[in-house]
């Protein structure tokens, strides 16, 4: 595996910053296997490449918004 530099890799706040999203979020998308991690003692360092390609695939608003239904005046 290549070496990877300081600029390719993302704390996880970095990472919530650049994708948009809340760090919980990105923990989120850890546990679920969407975003690449690379584990040192307590630090995970996210490829940017990783959250690249994370970034391209996401749904702006996530799941959540999808199923929200639209309020209806009434």
């Amino acid at each position: 595996m290549p070496r990877k530099s300081r600029s390719d890799l993302l704390t996880v706040p970095q990472a919530a910053k650049y994708l948009g999203i809340s760090r919980q979020a990105v923990w989120e998308a850890i546990k679920k296997g969407r975003l690449e991690t690379l584990r040192f003692g307590h630090v995970s360092l996210i490829p940017r490449a990783s959250a690249a390609a994370y970034k391209k695939t996401r749904h702006p608003g996530g799941p959540a918004a999808k199923e929200r239904k639209p309020k209806v005046k009434t």
